[in-house]
Order: C-alpha cells, then sequence, then structure tokens
C-alpha cells in the first residue's frame, strides 16, 4: 500500500474507535441516564391531575365536545404505562423508553419531529442543564407538554414534573412521579 492509503486506513480506524467513547464532561455521563421504576405510592395519581385538568374544557368551549385528535394523542401520552422508564443519550437526541416500549426521540437543544400516539406529529426537544433534563413537546394548534426530570439530592431518586398545557382547548394538566433507580448487574462475559 501506499502512503496515502495508509493514512486513509488510519484515519478512518480512529474515527470508527472514537464514534462510541462518551465525551468527557458531556451528558452521557449525568446521573439521570439509565433504568428507573416508578414508586407509586410517591408519585401524583395521573388520571385525577387529569381529570382536574380537563374540567376547564365545557367552560373555555361552553359545551363539552369530545376533544380533538391531537388533544386526545396528548392525553394518551399521560396516561401511557410509564411504571419503567429508561433515558438514554446519543450525541444528537434524547429517548425516553416507557414501560408500555412507547419510544420518543426529541432532538437535544433542537427540535425534531417525533411522532406520539395514534401517528400525531409533534416537535420535540431535550436541553440538558447540568444535572437536570428538560423535554418540550410542541402539537400542532398550540399544545405543549413539558416534562422536566431532576434526581432529589437527598433521596438520589428521579422526579419528573409534567405539565401538559393548552389554553385555547382548556388543558392544563400537572403532576409529578417519582422514581428509584434499577440497578443493572455489571455485564460479565464467561
Amino acid at each position: 500500500m501506499n502512503a496515502n492509503a495508509v493514512a486513509r486506513v488510519l484515519v478512518g480506524l480512529v474515527l470508527v474507535l472514537s464514534i462510541g467513547l462518551p465525551r468527557r464532561g458531556g451528558a452521557q455521563e449525568s446521573p439521570l441516564l439509565g433504568q428507573w421504576a416508578l414508586s407509586a405510592d410517591e408519585s401524583d395519581d395521573v388520571e385525577r391531575a387529569i381529570r382536574g385538568g380537563t374540567r376547564e374544557v365545557a367552560r373555555v368551549r361552553g359545551r363539552s365536545d369530545p376533544l380533538d385528535r391531537v388533544s386526545t394523542a396528548l392525553l394518551k401520552y399521560l396516561q401511557r404505562d410509564a411504571s419503567h422508564l429508561e433515558l438514554l443519550r446519543a450525541d444528537a437526541t434524547t429517548t425516553v423508553i416507557s414501560g408500555d416500549g412507547t419510544v420518543l426521540v426529541y432532538g437535544t437543544d433542537t427540535p425534531r419531529t417525533a411522532v406520539f400516539t395514534d401517528g400525531v406529529e409533534v416537535q420535540a426537544k431535550a436541553e440538558w442543564r447540568d444535572a437536570e433534563l428538560r423535554l418540550e413537546a410542541r402539537a400542532p394548534g398550540g399544545g405543549i407538554l413539558e416534562e422536566r426530570y431532576a434526581l432529589d439530592g437527598d433521596t438520589g431518586s428521579l422526579e419528573v414534573d409534567v405539565r401538559l398545557r393548552w389554553p385555547d382547548r382548556g388543558l392544563n394538566i400537572r403532576y409529578r412521579r417519582t422514581y428509584h433507580r434499577i440497578p443493572v448487574a455489571p455485564y460479565r462475559p464467561n
């Protein structure tokens, strides 16, 4: 092989080897990443929060029209099985996987199109601030779903504050969920 071919092979090898390595000081080292189990005793009742936050619908509209497809999809997302969560981060995306298999991929620092339940598309964005993660999903027509993930300094549990607001549709729902880390056994080759 000539010198140019050797140089290209070496550069390619360095790039391939460096792709999977976490960056020093990056969010890859965040204590939020990993698997979490819901503590129902320490969490708000989501169904009660939804009932309380949707009471305004009839008052805002002056009648009790059924919610439209987008509003319904956002409410279904809130009602999903979130008994387990897994938080993952790649360079340009942050992924949240729920216990029922729901996967939502957020653009890190830049919104990206994500698909909610029933095929509803939202603009989804994740922002990492120190040991805190803020997720935002903007629905067509103005609905905004915000989730804030942070560790409780005393207990080490994951506190997730959720808010769905959509003033034009009378939605203002808030609740908190508390999670505990699921220990993962280290990999041991045979």
